[in-house]
């Protein structure tokens, strides 16, 4: 993500990081990335095995479309405020 980019730099300067620290840092990101990127298909394919077992169908291009078709399984939002 682009955004990352600004993150690292950022973190970067607030640890006050050295050239040398560098190596340990860019392991520091790979594990990072592949954790979340885990996690993110984790999450695909439980919500692929959820919706698409129970009849689901359709595309989702949006994070409200994703919880509309959830919603059967987990029960509706209520807004708190």
């Amino acid at each position: 993500m682009p955004w990352m980019l600004f993150y690292q730099q950022g973190a970067v300067v607030d640890k006050h990081l050295t050239p040398a620290d560098i190596p340990q840092e860019r392991r520091d990101t790979a594990v990072g990335t592949l954790i979340t990127q885990a996690i993110m298909i984790v999450f695909i394919v439980t919500f692929a095995a959820t919706v698409g077992k129970h009849g689901g169908s359709g595309a989702f291009a949006t994070v409200g479309q994703m919880a509309g078709a959830l919603a059967p399984y987990l029960g509706r939002c209520r807004p708190t405020y």
